[in-house]
Formats: C-alpha cells, sequence, structure tokens
C-alpha cells in the first residue's frame, strides 16, 4: 500500500489516469442531455448543418445541400444551394450518424457526433501539451479543458470551431513529434494536411494556427536550414489540400467528375511529393546550407515571403466572411470592445482558473524549461491575435473563445505546475488535489450542464400550432432566433427583413396591401420572444426612401451596445418612428398565439 502511494508512482500513472478520468467526466456531464431538443443556447448552429444533413440522406445526395433556416420568398425560395460553402466534413459526419443509426433521434445522434470530437480533442489536446511541456501541465490543463463550459458547449452543440479545435491539436502532436525527431518527414506533412483540411472547413483556424506553428518552428527547429525547410513544406502541404477544396468542393454537386479528378489528383500529388521529399531531404538541406554560406538563404527566404504573403493575403481576405469575421477599423482600437471581451471570457472559464491563469503568466519567467515557455508563449500570442482579429465573432458566440480558452487553461497548469515543483510531497499533492475538485471541477461541471440544458418552454406547442396553420412551403419571420422551426416544423424561416426591401415587394405593399402581399409570398407568421414586433425593422418597407437596411451589422451592433450613449444602431430612427406612425404600422401586426416565450402574430 505504501508502495502504491510512493509519490513517484504517483507522478508516473498520474497521466493517463487524469486523461481517461477527463474523458469520462465530460461523458458524465453531457449524456444526460443527449435527447434535449435543439432550442437551447446557439441554436442557429443545429440547424445551419443538422438540416443540409438530414436533407442529404432524405435526397440521398452527399453534395445536396439545403437550409431552409436560411431560405428567402424573393431571392431563394427553397434555400438550396447550387455550391457547397465549404468542405462539409461536420454535416457528413452528421448524415452518417443520421443513416447508421436510424432508431435513435436526430437530437441523440448529433450529440454523439459531437461528443466524439469532444473526446478526440481530449486525447490531442492531452499529447501535444505533454510533448509541448510536461505531464503535469498535460495532465492539469485536460482536466480543465474537459469541464469548461465552452469546450462543453462547443462539443455538444453543432458549431465547426469544435471540429477545428479538433484539427488543430491533432495537426500539433504531430508536428512536435517531427520537431522532437527530426524524422520521419511524413509526421511533419500529416501535421499539415490534417491542418490543412481543417482550414479547408473554416478559414479562421488560421489565424490561430500560423502564429502557433511560426513560433514552434522558429524556436525548435534547430538550425535556419530546417527551419526553412519546415516552413516551406509547411505552407507548401497546407497549400494544397487548401486550393484542392476550394477549386472541387464548391461545384462537386454540378461538376462531379471534374471535382473527383482535382481531390484524386491532390491525393496522388501529396502522397508523390511527400515521398520525393523525404528521399531528397538531406541533399535539399545541402543546398540550403551552402546558400546560407553565401549569405543568399535569409535575403531570398525573406523576398520570397514578403511575394507570397502578397499573393495568399488577399485570397485568404477574400475567402473569410470579413462583414461577420474580421474586425475593422471601427472596433480594433476600441477599448470598451475589449473590456467587453474580457467580462465575457472571465465569466466562461470561472475567475479561479482565470487567477490561476495569471499566476502561470508570472511565474512563467522562473521555468528551467525553454519547452514550457515556447509553448505557453505560442498559444497565449495566437489567443490574442485571435481575439483582436475575431472581435465581431467573439462578441455574440461565446464558442468562438474556445481558442483563446485553451491558452488560459494551458496557463493555469503552469501556473500549478509550479506550485507543485516548489512543494513535492504527498500532502501538497492532496492539497491541490482537493482544492481543484472543489473550486474549479463541480463549478465548472455545474456552469457547462447548466448551459447546455438550456432549453425554450412551449416549444412542441409552438411547432404543433406552427404546422397546424401552415403549410409546407410557407415562410415564418423569425425575431426570436427560433431557427429550430424550420427543422422541427419543415417551414421556411426568413430572417434578414432587407430581403423584404425589395423593389418589387415595396410595389406590392404599395398596390396589394401589407398583409396581402406578406400572403403572396408564404409569409404567415411572426415569431418573437418580446411583447411586440420590432416595428423599426419593417419601417424601410412602406418609406419612400432607401433607409438603412436592418441586416445584422455587427461593428454597429457592438458599438451599440458597448457605447450606446455614442452610436446607435438605427442612426435614422426618429425618422424610422414617424414612418411608424405615419402609416399605422403598429396595427399591420396582430397578436394571435402565447407558448412559453413564443409570441405569435399575423398581418394585417
Amino acid at each position: 500500500m505504501k508502495k502504491f502511494f510512493n509519490l513517484k508512482n504517483i507522478q508516473k500513472s498520474l497521466p493517463i489516469i487524469v486523461l481517461i478520468i477527463s474523458i469520462i467526466v465530460l461523458t458524465l456531464i453531457k449524456v444526460p442531455y443527449f435527447d434535449y431538443n435543439f432550442s437551447g443556447e446557439h441554436e442557429m448552429k443545429y440547424s445551419a448543418y443538422v438540416e443540409p444533413a438530414i436533407n442529404m440522406v432524405e435526397e440521398r445526395d452527399p453534395f445536396f445541400y439545403q437550409q431552409q433556416y436560411s431560405a428567402n420568398p424573393i431571392e431563394n425560395d427553397q434555400g438550396i444551394s447550387e455550391e457547397l460553402p465549404q468542405l462539409p466534413i461536420l454535416q457528413w459526419m452528421l448524415a452518417g450518424s443520421f443513416e447508421t443509426f436510424q432508431d435513435n433521434s436526430i437530437e441523440v445522434n448529433t450529440r454523439i457526433v459531437m461528443h466524439v470530437i469532444g473526446i478526440i480533442t481530449l486525447i490531442f489536446f492531452f499529447l501535444s501539451i505533454k510533448e509541448l511541456s510536461n505531464n503535469i501541465i498535460a495532465s492539469i490543463s485536460t482536466l480543465f479543458l474537459s469541464t469548461n463550459s465552452i469546450f462543453g458547449l462547443s462539443t455538444f452543440v453543432t458549431v465547426y470551431d469544435s471540429f477545428i479545435l479538433m484539427t488543430l491539436f491533432i495537426s500539433l502532436y504531430f508536428l512536435t513529434l517531427y520537431i522532437k525527431q527530426r524524422s520521419p518527414l511524413h509526421f511533419l506533412t500529416i501535421s499539415v494536411i490534417i491542418a490543412g483540411i481543417g482550414v479547408s472547413a473554416k478559414i479562421s483556424l488560421l489565424v490561430y494556427l500560423a502564429p502557433i506553428v511560426a513560433i514552434l518552428i522558429l524556436f525548435k527547429s534547430p538550425s535556419v536550414k530546417t527551419k526553412i525547410f519546415d516552413s516551406t513544406i509547411y505552407i507548401i502541404f497546407l497549400i494544397i489540400p487548401y486550393i484542392a477544396t476550394t477549386l472541387a468542393i464548391p461545384n462537386i454537386s454540378t461538376q462531379t467528375n471534374q471535382s473527383i479528378l482535382i481531390i484524386i489528383s491532390t491525393i496522388i500529388l501529396s502522397i508523390f511529393l511527400g515521398r520525393i521529399l523525404n528521399i531528397k531531404k538531406q541533399n535539399i538541406l545541402k543546398i540550403l546550407e551552402n546558400l546560407h554560406r553565401k549569405k543568399y538563404l535569409i535575403p531570398g527566404t525573406i523576398i520570397i515571403g514578403i511575394i507570397l504573403l502578397g499573393f495568399l493575403i488577399p485570397i485568404i481576405i477574400s475567402q473569410a466572411p470579413t462583414a461577420e469575421f474580421l474586425t475593422d477599423s471601427k472596433l480594433i482600437f476600441n477599448p470598451y470592445v475589449y473590456f467587453e471581451i474580457t467580462k465575457q471570457f472571465v465569466r466562461n472559464i470561472t475567475i479561479p482558473v482565470a487567477l490561476l491563469s495569471i499566476l502561470g503568466l508570472f511565474t512563467l519567467p522562473f521555468f528551467k524549461s525553454r519547452d514550457i515557455k515556447i509553448m505557453t508563449t505560442s498559444f497565449l500570442i495566437a489567443g490574442i491575435i485571435f481575439v483582436i482579429v475575431a472581435s465581431k465573432s467573439i462578441f455574440f458566440h461565446d464558442y468562438y473563445t474556445v481558442f483563446l480558452m485553451s491558452a488560459s487553461i494551458i496557463l493555469a497548469g503552469v501556473g500549478i505546475s509550479f506550485i507543485l515543483q516548489k512543494y513535492q510531497n504527498l500532502p501538497t499533492y492532496l492539497l491541490i488535489t482537493v482544492l481543484i475538485i472543489l473550486f474549479v471541477l463541480i463549478p465548472n461541471t455545474y456552469q457547462t450542464q447548466e448551459r447546455i440544458s438550456m432549453q425554450q418552454e412551449g416549444l412542441e406547442e409552438a411547432v404543433e400550432y406552427l404546422k397546424k396553420n401552415t403549410e409546407k412551403g410557407d415562410y415564418y419571420i423569425d425575431e426570436a432566433q427560433a431557427t429550430y422551426f424550420s427543422l422541427y416544423a419543415n417551414r421556411f424561416r426568413l430572417d434578414d427583413i432587407s430581403t423584404l426591401e425589395d423593389e418589387q415587394f415595396k410595389k406590392d405593399v404599395q398596390n396589394l396591401g401589407f398583409a396581402e402581399a406578406m400572403d403572396k409570398y408564404g409569409i404567415k407568421y411572426l415569431i418573437t420572444f418580446g411583447d411586440e414586433p420590432e416595428y423599426v425593422r419593417y419601417a424601410n418597407i412602406f418609406s419612400d426612401e432607401d433607409l438603412k437596411r436592418p441586416s445584422y451589422r455587427r461593428s454597429d451592433l457592438i458599438l451599440s451596445r458597448v457605447q450606446p450613449d455614442e452610436h446607435r444602431y438605427f442612426e435614422d430612427k426618429d425618422l424610422r418612428e414617424e414612418i411608424i406612425y405615419e402609416e399605422n404600422l403598429r396595427k399591420s401586426f396582430e397578436f394571435q398565439k402565447e407558448f412559453g416565450n413564443f409570441r405569435f402574430f399575423t398581418f394585417k
């Protein structure tokens, strides 16, 4: 018994035990809620990915892409996309689960897929942090991640950020193996290809991935020639799958043979190029060494790098949803935005972990291990860059902070590791364990369960009411972000009211009347959580002027929330109020039914 409780034996067996415990804890937290409906937090993401997956199965076509929740009666009345908007790996995984486990509900199958992603992420998070630092930091960080509410949410709701987080840590694991061993080269190519798949699925991964990889190669690759070799290989194999999927995936439903040929050719090219580089690696390194001796290597690399960046950056920006994702001049230097994001972040990571992160940051200089400093710095810099670049998305979507969350959790692990190194005895280990359980794991578990168990009361009754009083093909205006009605009621959802500001629709309102125009386009109900509809959103329909569209302008909306005295989302609100009064717009909407928070209005 005494031998079993020996500190060295505990340290030796601790990592694998903690990893298993982390997986079990994550599972126990989420399994009770697998069959809950989709009306919880960030519910739009279910419609965004579950809907297309269901339609793929029903149409027996993996390239059929229909999103009823984003249809509109004027431009795309069925919500069918001729082009795939991205590499639909998550949709295919969901479709596979629906087809394979037909006896399960779509909710259970969806949560199983997301949970598997979460488990794989935990495993490779542990493995990569272990290779980059030590067992203690990896173990504590993994345990913290398993109970973190944002990680729990992002591996419960169908958000792509969980998938690309998984690809990030799988990629980093193989990269660390290559950097430590310097062979075989296929570790590096596997790392980059996996990262390329993640970037192809969602380009925002690149913002977080690039700084981490750059810092690891810069500080852990042994010489100038190997740094340039590793970086070049990384860029080449990152570009290949990205370009291939960009060319092949969007048109695969209409140009199937051509797209499949591109994908097959890319796979063959990657294998062939990987084998050639592996064979010629030493020769290439000798050439780079000769160039370095002649003082050509670094200037040449800088010039090629500038040319490459000048070529790639416009392509990357053009692929990113800049209006929704990338920051802009209105936000980037606004301290109020970052203050709100910081409050949001601390609330989600909890104060104890935030304090431990600060402890880790301050103790970092005292670690002798260069590897720990490099790893922590790379994640921290990547997290800060991501917060600045993606502030628009982070402000509205908590799950976007999962990247910065991982950096903070690693720092917390560093802080605890520092204490354990100073006091290496069993009582200290036991005390730290008890404190972690009481102040981190238990509160985080409750917070995670609270988030994933959120549901709207009255949903079933509201869905039945909509189905009973409408026909397939009819629309509802969604002011409640109740995207799940399109999924459960099989009705089309209209969210962007600017669609109704089309000149033809405005003419129909003038010639036929408001209710008659709505009926012409099959718009039967407005669903809201408010006591009344947001009348200002409809003023432009009745205006002779072309008022500013009420579409989702994220920068303006953020500023109106963080500085309400200085910024207004509708700068022309007074004019809109006049139109509402003159047109007696309030009488154009008639209350019908209420189910829980859902309030149904018709038009007259």
